[in-house]
């Protein structure tokens, strides 16, 4: 009798220890958003490209999605996704427009979950609005893409308890609003090379409790120019650039914090 209850109270341990492992495969089963998700155990490339097709992507080379919002339909099929691992998606083209290719379908679409994407050499243009966005527990990464605001546009926001990474970009000002925003999220930007092609009021704005990290080398292209400040922080949101180094010329004032705003200096302006 004891043998058998130690059996039992042994199997039920390992079923419980095989249901709360992250199994290590990828398994693609065709059929896009409409059925047969790719079943996302693990880390894996889904890839994303301007002549892809969402409804029956599954997230192959051979058969790719048209947004980061259909490859990350694919993912969720995972009952314990939750952010637990990062999925990248490698952007075969260059996509224009931000609405149908990355930013529009990243407003409240992602949840919890984590997504990276690696696009050196490649581009993104915003339309009206905002370039990339992300809300509601998104953690979005970038890096090595060229991402332009659209004029009087912003190019980056990170709002409602999400995060942006961006890492080696290239970010044309093109006569944007800002480049950077928060508002109640967190956005870090590393090494990345902002290029003079329009002046624009403000380089990053922090609002609504949210935090930004500015920090690594920030390369100026063609002496950008700002006419209000480079980084602001207001309504409680705050800059932090500790870590922030200027190589090049640049033309606009320095940061400043509105109260309750705050803005701890470094080595940019």
């Amino acid at each position: 009798m004891r043998t058998w209850l130690f059996l039992g109270a042994f199997a039920a341990l390992l079923v419980a220890a095989q249901a709360h492992a992250l199994p290590a495969s990828v398994t693609f089963s065709g059929g896009g958003s409409a059925a047969g998700r790719i079943l996302m155990t693990g880390p894996a490339t889904l890839y994303v490209s301007s002549s892809g097709n969402d409804a029956t992507c599954d997230g192959t080379l051979a058969k790719p999605c048209a947004t980061i919002s259909g490859a990350y339909a694919l993912d969720q099929a995972t009952l314990d996704h939750a952010g637990k691992w990062v999925t990248t998606a490698t952007l075969l083209n260059s996509l224009t427009g931000s609405q149908p290719a990355i930013g529009g379908p990243l407003v409240g679409g992602f949840g919890a979950g984590t997504f990276v994407v690696k696009g050196p050499g490649l581009s993104i243009t915003g339309t009206a609005g905002f370039t990339i966005i992300t809300t509601n527990g998104a953690s979005l990464t970038i890096d090595g893409m060229t991402i332009i605001p659209a004029p009087t546009s912003i190019a980056t926001a990170a709002n409602t308890d999400s995060q942006i990474v961006l890492s080696n970009d290239l970010f044309p000002t093109n006569g944007g609003h800002a480049l950077f925003d928060t508002n109640g999220g967190t956005l870090t930007a590393v090494n990345g090379t902002i290029q003079n092609s329009g002046a624009l009021p403000y380089v990053g704005i922090s609002e609504d409790n949210g935090k930004m990290y500015i920090a690594g080398t920030w390369t100026m292209s063609g002496t950008p120019t700002w006419t209000q400040t480079f980084m602001q922080g207001d309504l409680g949101g705050g800059v932090d650039m500790t870590g922030c180094t200027i190589s090049g010329a640049y033309s606009g004032p320095a940061s400043r914090a509105i109260a309750p705003g705050w803005i701890q200096p470094g080595g940019c302006p």
